[in-house]
């Protein structure tokens, strides 16, 4: 095995790398909450109602994470206001500990005068960019994750236990990270395993985090797999066809906004220097992969095919491991390392057909969803279409008051071609099967249509169906809501 070199940092580089994310999140203040990050905002919605009366949510809402991202939102709102302004102020403390975490890793693998290219590089992830930009708890869940890599790397007992805790208290993927960390430290550093409190205190760090799971399971009877059917479905078991399909989606996972020209340099540089790096494994590519492999084996059996975020921690991982490679091996390869900035930077723009589900909060591409849906809804509302008319898919069947917290009461029904008189279609919806996406552009209307690329909405109307006309109160609640 190759040893780690020791930190040979610059004392501002955390500061950049902080300096950043922070930035970077400041600039979509405005950003409404999108895709899953709703769920969050309608727990910490329930929370401020309730006056935290209780830390047990509805089962409705409850999707057996624990709810303490949720909670630390609603207590924010309860200082300083239910806004989006607030909610991603909430971010900022995890952007500097993430920022702080990748410059902790890039100090530990790279020479100083490669670091300010490492960390460039890394930044220019496209997930973590769009991550960055919502109110997401997987920044904390990453910057947990990294907080964890720096306390093994620095020999830090406390901070591997505040990594441990903090992925794990906003996500129950968080908990995948604790085995990820048991093995690397035995197959990377195994004398840490002779110091008594490198175990006993990071053990101590996740003992709340274990009385709140038993708590959970005492007042609901079910510990990480939900009774609700809005959520238990996603734990239910596949059958052959299903994990080869989950294979099929970890792999396009890791190739698609760009990743596939960062893979294959990495096969490249793994192949062809396979002495040095695979034979005495770089703790690095260790690391990488026994990250992946974990998650991989977790994920496969399960009907609910993880999506491009799941993946964070190691995309960061790989970056940081090319730049090691490059910068090792070929210290002049500017170019390459321009190219692969180039090309990461590209995937905010890598938009498929409509028949290819793509995961839209993983890219920069999804930003313009926000101002059509205020269109889509605005000419609704002028030509007197109620919501109950209309039918959607995930992820535009929330209402405006957990989406942009606007008390926006605004909200589509789940489609139902077969009932209702229009359907709002967007290439966002992944819930259109082809077989319904057909329908709708051969046998209905076309309404009105918002946007072209990357994000495009249509209202599709029945020819086959008349809209009744609203009554006088119905109008006055349209205009309204």
């Amino acid at each position: 095995m190759i040893p780690i070199p020791e930190a040979r940092g610059h004392s501002n580089l955390w500061l950049w790398a902080s300096g950043f994310l922070c930035l970077w999140t400041l600039l979509f203040i405005g950003n409404p909450f999108f895709f899953d990050t709703v769920l969050y905002a309608r727990q910490a919605d329930w929370f401020l109602q309730s006056g935290f009366t209780s830390l047990i949510l509805p089962e409705d809402i409850d999707a057996g994470h624990p709810p303490f991202f949720a909670l630390y939102l609603a207590s924010a709102w309860w200082l300083g206001g239910q806004a989006v302004w607030v909610s991603h102020l909430c971010m900022l403390p995890a952007c500097i500990l993430l920022g702080w975490g990748i410059a902790k890793l890039i100090e530990t693998f790279f020479a100083k005068e490669y670091q300010y290219s490492a960390l460039i590089l890394t930044l220019c992830e496209p997930t973590l960019l769009a991550q960055s930009s919502l109110v997401a708890n997987d920044i904390v869940l990453v910057s947990g994750a990294f907080l964890a890599f720096a306390g093994i790397h620095n020999q830090r007992p406390h901070w591997l236990g505040m990594g441990m805790l903090l992925s794990a208290a906003v996500s129950l993927r968080g908990m995948m990270l604790w085995p990820v960390l048991g093995i690397y430290i035995l197959l990377f550093h195994r004398p840490l395993l002779k110091r008594f409190q490198m175990i006993l205190i990071p053990l101590l760090w996740i003992v709340p985090l274990g009385l709140w799971l038993l708590f959970h399971y005492w007042q609901t009877g079910w510990l990480t797999r939900p009774v609700s059917a809005n959520w238990s479905s996603q734990h239910n078991f596949t059958d052959l066809d299903g994990i080869v399909h989950n294979i099929l989606s970890i792999g396009f996972r890791f190739v698609d906004h760009g990743r596939i020209y960062i893979g294959l340099i990495l096969f490249w540089f793994v192949w062809q220097y396979r002495g040095l790096v695979v034979y005495k494994l770089h703790p690095l590519l260790g690391l990488i992969l026994i990250g992946v492999g974990v998650h991989i084996l977790w994920f496969l059996p399960f009907q609910n095919p993880p999506g491009h975020r799941y993946f964070l921690t190691w995309y960061l991982l790989i970056l940081i491991f090319l730049g090691v490679m490059i910068f090792q091996y070929l210290p002049n390869a500017k170019r390459l390392w321009l190219s692969c900035i180039v090309v990461l930077i590209s995937g905010h723009a890598w938009v498929y057909p409509d028949s290819i589900a793509k995961g839209w909060d993983s890219s920069l591409a999804y930003l313009p969803w926000s101002s059509l849906r205020s269109e889509a809804v605005s000419y609704m509302k002028q030509q007197a279409i109620r919501p109950s008319q209309v039918g959607s898919s995930f992820p535009l069947l929330h209402a405006g008051r957990y989406t942009h917290l606007n008390g926006e009461a605004w909200q589509f029904g789940e489609k139902d071609l077969n009932k209702q008189v229009y359907i709002l279609y967007s290439n966002l919806c992944s819930g259109f099967s082809d077989e319904e996406i057909v329908t709708l552009e051969k046998y209905w209307d076309v309404e009105a249509h918002w946007g072209i690329w990357p994000v495009r909405f249509i209202l599709y109307r029945n020819p086959e169906q008349i809209p009744s006309m609203p009554s006088g109160e119905e109008m006055a609640n349209l205009v309204n809501c």
